[in-house]
């Protein structure tokens, strides 16, 4: 199913993001070497990019386990 998500990245580890969004719901959200990702001034971005504090908005599919597989992560 697809899924959007807007908020503050509190946990990362490899492969692995843990994600505050509106109302302090969290979400977990998985990335790989195939998920794009994007800094502000929409230029590509890495892994190194993400960082705990930093808000993203994340486009990627719920998974029945409820984990967020993301295939965009755009930093804001």
């Amino acid at each position: 199913m697809n899924f959007n998500l807007e908020g503050k990245i509190t946990e990362h580890s490899a492969g692995k993001l843990t994600v505050s969004a509106e109302d302090n719901i969290i979400f977990h959200v998985t990335y790989d070497d195939n998920t794009r990702i994007y800094r502000k001034d929409g230029s590509a971005g890495s892994q190194k990019d993400l960082k705990t504090g930093i808000r993203i908005k994340v486009d990627g599919e719920l998974s029945p386990a409820g984990v967020v597989e993301a295939h965009r992560i755009d930093l804001e």
